[in-house]
């Protein structure tokens, strides 16, 4: 079957931004070392303005000190992740797939590259810890979520592959990639929100992209997932749970009720980073219930369910991790945390289970069935 156009030009876009950002990224950390031609900080300072990019509140600005006194595991992790995304693009089309022997030896080099940079990355989080973080707390927990998930993702859609289950492989890589590409989407939001709010630093402007990430890095992943082509053999699927749909959805309602209250407890009015959660949440939840409604085919109905469900049970996992990072911090910091973590876990986990379930059936034992 063709890929739809429209899956095509989305990923041809996705392609573009991913190659246009991996040099970027690659010599981000060259300004440190005392030069560099800066590309991103001067496309950034041409689309908002250099107040705004470069000014008070910015990255450049407030991460500076920071940056340099770690430069070195941060040139790790830049440079090693701009050529794993770069790889990746390359290892997610048809024509890799078709070259297997290229196929598993790029696989193998983009694996390793993304393992590594997710390593230096963590290690960057350990030696700064949240208050050496950009944006504090709550971007540092979402930066760890990442971290974590890209690595976990990338290490078992390895093992799948070398067990032969190349449809759960598929899945994990996919999801892997859309990781990766929350560092290109995340600058490219920057853009967007900062031309759209002229008079809010790029610290509000970062914490609104990570809440639309939060929902859409995975969502995105899961998007990719229906349109890559699956191995003719996959397992054959229990049917899911008449229970599912009604649990989420009232979990989700005392999870949403739980989050107004304590939002009115904590803040004073709606901001905009709260109100770009809503937003990205409600157009989520949109789409997972508009794909389950139009699904036929039965296992396609039985994924959608899964990732509905997911969708669903996000309000009252943002609810329960707010209440867990107000231990460690304070309300507000543990809230925005929760908004840029909650609604990745539940989907992330969602995906993860619809992985499980396209593994290959095993083989059934010829003494099993032999005559007697």
């Amino acid at each position: 079957m063709r890929t739809p156009r429209l899956a095509t030009a989305a990923w041809i876009a996705v392609a573009t931004v991913v190659l246009v950002y991996a040099p970027m990224a690659f010599e981000y950390t060259a300004r440190l070392f005392g030069g560099g031609p800066e590309l991103w900080d001067h496309t950034f300072s041409a689309a908002v303005g250099s107040d705004h990019a470069l000014g008070a509140g910015s990255i450049r600005h407030e991460q500076q000190g920071v940056y340099t006194d770690h430069r070195w595991v941060l040139l790790t992790h830049t440079t090693l992740g701009a050529v794993a995304i770069a790889l990746a693009v390359f290892q997610l089309t048809d024509r890799s797939r078709r070259r297997r022997g290229l196929h598993r030896v790029t696989g193998r080099i983009q694996a390793m590259l993304a393992v590594t940079a997710m390593i230096a990355a963590m290690t960057y989080l350990v030696l700064v810890g949240p208050r050496g973080t950009y944006d504090g707390p709550a971007f540092y927990l979402q930066l760890w979520a990442l971290a974590i998930g890209t690595l976990a993702s990338t290490v078992l859609g390895v093992l799948a592959a070398r067990a032969g289950q190349i449809a759960t492989h598929r899945v994990l890589m996919t999801y892997a990639f859309a990781l990766l590409c929350t560092a290109p989407f995340l600058r490219l939001l920057y853009i967007v929100l900062g031309m759209a709010w002229p008079d809010v630093t790029q610290e509000v402007t970062n914490l609104a992209g990570g809440c639309i990430e939060a929902v859409w890095a995975p969502m995105a992943a899961i998007i990719a997932s229906r349109v890559v082509p699956a191995p003719r053999r996959v397992a054959e699927r229990q049917p899911i749970t008449s229970l599912l749909e009604p649990v989420a959805t009232t979990l989700g309602v005392l999870g949403l009720l739980c989050l107004v209250a304590g939002y009115a407890v904590t803040f004073d009015g709606l901001d905009r980073v709260t109100l770009t959660a809503l937003v990205a949440n409600a157009l989520g939840l949109a789409l997972t219930a508009i794909n389950l409604r139009a699904a036929t085919e039965p296992t396609a109905r039985q994924d959608w369910r899964i990732h509905h469900a997911a969708m669903l049970t996000g309000t009252p996992m943002t609810a329960v991790l707010w209440l867990v990072y107000r231990l460690p911090f304070s309300g507000e910091q543990a809230f925005y945390g929760a908004l840029l973590t909650g609604p990745a876990v539940t989907l992330s986990l969602g995906l993860l289970v619809v992985a499980w379930r396209r593994r290959r059936p095993a083989r059934v034992a010829v003494s099993a069935v032999a005559p007697v």
